[in-house]
């Protein structure tokens, strides 16, 4: 009885864990396919938009790699070595809102694995059995980071190329001096051999030739190896000349590379704001560094109405900045854009527009008497925007809404800005001041943007057709 009793406990512990080993498979089996959907996700919608136009995406594209930068004027670059490889337009397509259309160089679709750690890129998406290839991503990059790394890309080629150039000249330089100084060295040899000839010359009795004859040639010998001589030492001591001045010149250069390197520092050190108890406006030194080379978005306040314009401090004439300004006037629907070429946008610092070396002083919207150099103010005369005298002010609550319908919080913003007359209590003679009335309240939000922003509006322009597709009249006009 015992014995049949075993064999049945055996019996169900074999049964009991054939059971778990095969539920086991089955939760395992279930957590892998889990695992693979999550690993195939994609970004999709408004998150793909803002990621990418936020974002510069590097991938190993067949071993080479390549950086996808995505503008929100719907334009794209791709970058390899710091140049650009291809550019066209992006969109998002797909039901799912999952794919990046590119047209251009080539029509390609891309998708971005949530992980971020792939993109997938294929021809087609209406093909089902069109096959996707994976590519890794390398980095990802803001787009303001990108934007520094391809200025400091370009700076090092600049220097590399400088270097090259100084190299190949000392090169060249050694080698002409190389020669020269064989050539004076076989000069020596000849004047000494000559020398030495003149000497056995005197020692040797010419019976056909008079002794006058002989102390004359003699003499004109002489004073031939002396001018040479002469030339020869001559020409010792400009090479010396030469070389002190070429000495000099290197001390001169390291001299400019040292300033050039504090000009540098200085730069990424300038003061950002001017900061009073209640009121934080920018620097001129931050907006001449910072803003050169961008594109201002001004959204006006309580109006559909939006200003850009290039910030170009090579084209900045105190006090005015010459720029092609574009203004799409409230209620046109943006049919309509008012191109004005070579317009004066003033930018009052020092010296002033009257001549007169003043610096600007702003001061605090609530303590007016409290006021600090260092600031700038506006003066857009084009009469449509009706701003008058304003100011870049900081706030991390301002709003702003931009013409593609993005809506802001955090940045700058202008405020107007009351100048200073004789008479009141802020007046001082040697100053040229301004304080807010309206308590820093803005009057146009601020964006900045790359110079392909200026490029969208002119080929819009040029295609008679508006960001949304509806007829596009520009009026161009001469300030």
């Amino acid at each position: 009885m015992k014995k049949i009793f075993n064999i049945f406990f055996l019996l169900c512990f074999i049964l009991l864990f054939h059971h778990n080993a095969h539920a086991d498979d089955a939760v395992t089996k279930i957590l892998g396919k889990a695992q693979e959907l999550a690993e195939k996700q994609k970004i999709k919608g408004k998150s793909l938009t803002d990621f990418i136009t936020n974002n510069v995406i590097t991938v190993d594209y067949e071993g080479e790699e390549r950086s996808y930068k995505f503008n929100t004027d719907i334009t794209y670059e791709v970058y390899v070595g710091g140049k650009i490889a291809e550019e066209g337009t992006w969109a998002i397509k797909g039901l799912t809102k999952r794919s990046i259309k590119l047209t251009g160089h080539q029509d390609l679709y891309i998708q971005i694995y949530k992980n971020k750690e792939r993109i997938s890129t294929l021809a087609n998406l209406k093909k089902k059995n069109d096959s996707q290839t994976n590519r890794k991503i390398l980095k990802i990059s803001s787009s303001s980071d990108f934007e520094k790394q391809l200025a400091q890309v370009e700076l090092e080629k600049q220097k590399a190329l400088e270097q090259k150039k100084k190299e190949e000249e000392k090169r060249l330089a050694k080698l002409k001096a190389e020669e020269e100084q064989k050539q004076q060295e076989e000069e020596e040899k000849r004047i000494a051999e000559e020398e030495k000839k003149l000497v056995e010359d005197e020692k040797k009795e010419e019976v056909p030739k008079t002794l006058e004859q002989k102390k004359k040639e003699i003499e004109e010998r002489k004073q031939l190896l002396a001018d040479k001589r002469k030339a020869l030492e001559k020409k010792k001591g400009k090479k010396q000349t030469n070389e002190q001045k070429e000495e000099k010149i290197e001390v001169e250069e390291e001299k400019k590379l040292v300033e050039d390197g504090k000009k540098e520092e200085e730069q990424k050190t300038s003061k950002k704001f001017l900061e009073l108890r209640h009121s934080k406006y920018i620097t001129f030194d931050y907006f001449k560094n910072h803003f050169d080379g961008k594109v201002i978005e001004l959204s006006v306040k309580n109006q559909s109405a939006f200003a850009f314009f290039k910030v170009d401090m090579s084209k900045y004439k105190p006090p005015n900045l010459i720029t092609d300004f574009y203004w799409l006037p409230e209620g046109n629907m943006g049919m309509q854009w008012i191109v004005i070429k070579d317009q004066t946008v003033g930018i009052f610092v020092e010296p002033t527009h009257e001549g007169v070396v003043k610096k600007v002083y702003l001061c605090d919207h609530v303590e007016q008497r409290r006021c600090k150099p260092g600031g700038m103010n506006i003066l857009i005369p084009y009469k449509r925007t009706g701003f008058g005298f304003v100011t870049i002010a900081y706030s991390k609550d301002a709003t702003a809404t931009l013409l593609d319908g993005t809506k802001t919080k955090g940045g700058y913003f202008l405020t107007s800005m009351k100048h200073v007359k004789k008479g009141e209590i802020q007046y001082e003679e040697d100053k040229l001041t301004f304080y807010s009335e309206r308590r820093d309240s803005p009057v146009a939000g601020i964006a900045l943007h790359d110079a392909n922003k200026i490029k969208a509006i002119e080929n819009a322009c040029k295609n008679g057709k508006n960001f949304d597709g509806l007829p596009l009249v520009c009026a161009r006009q001469t300030y």
